[in-house]
């Protein structure tokens, strides 16, 4: 089996936790939904005004998120998922998550947003949730501690 993740997942910028957490998730998730291993995830790792700019330029949006992502959808490119470092660890610390878990949340996040889902509804919401705990939960309405 060749190793989708070592093929198919390229971080920019620093990453704020092990690779390895990453790396593995992104395995499960590629073999699960069966991602075709040709195409590309770029993973970017950024600050508050980059990604309140991505999300005033593509989303109309004035404020900073934790994630974004943007399909491409090409045969060789899926898409960029950005996560935002400094939010990633104000969520981290809210919910008492060590960081490689709340980026590890947010990955599996952007990736089914990079698939096609979306949550504007509930049910939206409810179907994307329960795909997502199909390979990582973190509880955050019950933090550890």
């Amino acid at each position: 089996m060749t190793n989708i993740a070592s093929e198919s997942l390229v971080f920019y910028g620093d990453l704020p936790c092990y690779e390895e957490p990453l790396r593995t998730l992104f395995e499960r998730i590629a073999v699960g939904e069966e991602l075709d291993p040709e195409q590309e995830i770029s993973l970017i790792f950024c600050n508050e005004a980059m990604i309140r700019q991505l999300n005033r330029d593509f989303r109309d949006k004035d404020s900073v998120t934790d994630v974004l992502s943007f399909p491409f959808n090409d045969d060789d490119f899926l898409g960029e998922i950005y996560i935002c470092v400094e939010r990633m660890r104000e969520q981290a610390d809210e919910y008492n998550f060590t960081y490689e878990e709340e980026t590890c949340r947010l990955m599996t996040h952007g990736i089914f947003h990079l698939l096609g889902y979306d949550h504007l509804t509930d049910d939206e919401r409810e179907e994307m949730e329960s795909a997502e705990r199909l390979y990582f939960s973190v509880d955050i309405d019950t933090p550890k501690g």
